[in-house]
């Protein structure tokens, strides 16, 4: 992910490497008999805002201060706006990466966090 940040590789090499990597990951977790299996949240940045901010009707917004502060880490100040009808719809990226991890192994789950109830909940409180 770094490296695509900083603009070394592009966007269908870095998916290259992650598929790869999930790969070696699910038959892992295949080999040691797990009965779920994850993709190691190897595509997330954040693990809430990678959701929500590919909503549809969502943009993804820099701020001027983060609201959590983590120790001996440096997090890039985001937040999410609402700007339009919010939609689940088949180009969220979550989707592909979905069917990718389906593909690729019988026995699959798939962790759907809160994150928007957590969003509307506390968008709502601070007005």
């Amino acid at each position: 992910m770094q490296k695509f940040s900083a603009g070394e590789i592009t966007a269908e090499e870095l998916e290259r490497v992650e598929n790869e990597e999930i790969i070696t990951l699910v038959e892992k977790e295949k080999e040691l008999g797990l009965q779920s299996i994850t993709d190691g949240e190897f595509r997330r940045a954040f693990w809430h805002l990678d959701f929500l901010e590919n909503l549809d009707g969502v943009e993804l917004v820099e701020v001027e201060h983060f609201s959590v502060q983590f120790k001996d880490k440096d997090v890039k100040p985001k937040t999410l706006r609402i700007v339009g009808k919010i939609d689940f719809s088949e180009k969220h990226p979550f989707v592909k990466h979905f069917k990718f991890l389906k593909r690729i192994c019988r026995r699959y789950t798939r962790k759907i966090n809160n994150s928007f109830t957590k969003y509307v909940a506390f968008n709502y409180s601070s007005t």
